[in-house]
């Protein structure tokens, strides 16, 4: 092999061991792009997974603040619009919502957001079975659309309504429909499968909450009601007397108190017997009620013996309520009341001490002849 032989050898050993470097750099190349690309899909899968989590924990933590409210509200009205604020922040943009309760067949917007009055017009004696909201009632089963106007069930219309889409989630205390909580969407708008899941935990746990909140409200109305009458017993006048001499000792409004006794009872029970005489208390109670205003407290203090707690009505005010009462009872039933009148004092340091002029006044009346008021004299 002559010397130009041995340099075109040596030059192509050279192209080849070049060739080679080259090849290997290009492998090593795609194989740093394949490292790249997987390092970039870690890293969106990292991401999603984190995002993935932070969702789920803030899921969890509002399931743990709806149990948590839930468990701590017992009053109705408080653990309803306590679960509006929280069914609110579900969405991402703020939405019309409410929740509509069952009383048998009937269903009441006992709360809501963002509810026009033609809204609340419309709604007023809705039924169950009525409209998208009375059909989850009747079937306890979610109803979820997109758009309104093309949904046939969609039967309630008023002035000013816009196309929208609804998620109405049925709310259930020991399997029965309780009530129904109703979202308004925007039209068109899809929903994830894991918020309608979310909703339905919240939902389920709301719907026992409901139920719990009203056997609490019938139980404490029961502590403190009479089962007759339906008015106050002495323990919920216990409560309200120190709040309302409170209030009159600060100046904030008068405070007059109403006693009265049914005359002849005894010998009416004697001679009518015992369900004739409750009868006649109830007839008693009814009247009592019609003739005073919401805000005052009628009591069945004792056995034939009523009190009317009267709030920023002065001595003669009270008298003129008294004597309505003694009138339309003689009136509209076969006995007669003796009655006795007494108005808040400063000098007592004791809610009961006007109790105790009222009893008196009644007292006189009853030994005045009976069928008559008595005003107790500070």
């Amino acid at each position: 092999m002559n010397n130009s032989d041995q340099k075109i050898d040596a030059l192509q050993q050279r192209i080849a061991e070049l060739e080679r470097k080259n090849h290997s750099y290009a492998e090593a190349l795609s194989q740093a792009e394949r490292i790249r690309h997987q390092w970039a899909e870690a890293m969106e899968t990292l991401k999603r997974t984190s995002r993935e989590l932070k969702t789920a924990n803030d899921e969890l933590s509002l399931l743990h603040k709806v149990a948590a409210t839930v468990s701590e509200t017992v009053w109705l009205d408080e653990l309803l619009e306590h679960t509006l604020e929280l069914m609110t922040g579900l969405v991402d943009t703020p939405v019309d919502c409410g929740i509509f309760l069952i009383n048998d067949d009937k269903m009441e917007l006992a709360a809501s957001r963002g509810s026009t009055q033609p809204f609340l017009d419309a709604h007023e004696g809705m039924r169950v079975g009525d409209c998208l909201c009375g059909q989850v009632a009747q079937s306890g089963e979610m109803i979820v659309t997109e758009n309104c106007v093309n949904d046939s069930r969609h039967t309630i219309h008023y002035p000013g309504i816009r196309p929208h889409g609804h998620l109405i989630l049925p709310l259930k205390s020991k399997g029965e429909v309780v009530g129904v909580f109703y979202y308004y969407l925007p039209q068109e708008q899809p929903l994830p499968q894991r918020k309608l899941t979310l909703w339905q935990a919240v939902s389920a746990q709301v719907g026992i909450a409901i139920g719990n909140a009203r056997q609490h409200e019938k139980t404490h109305d029961e502590s403190v009601h009479d089962s007759l009458t339906g008015h106050a017993n002495r323990r919920h006048l216990e409560v309200n007397l120190k709040r309302e001499w409170a209030a009159a000792r600060r100046g904030t409004n008068m405070l007059s108190v109403i006693m009265l006794d049914l005359d002849h009872f005894k010998n009416y029970n004697d001679t009518h017997g015992h369900p004739e005489g409750d009868k006649l208390l109830i007839q008693v109670a009814d009247i009592i009620r019609q003739c005073i205003r919401e805000e005052d407290l009628p009591v069945r203090y004792g056995g034939e013996e009523f009190l009317i707690l009267l709030r920023n009505k002065d001595r003669q005010q009270a008298a003129d309520v008294a004597e309505r009462l003694r009138s339309r009872i003689e009136q509209q039933t076969e006995i007669t009341v003796s009655v006795g009148v007494a108005v808040f004092s400063e000098n007592d340091d004791d809610p009961w001490k006007m109790i105790k002029r009222a009893d008196n006044a009644l007292y006189a009346a009853k030994q005045n002849g009976r069928n008559q008021v008595i005003t107790q004299e500070t």
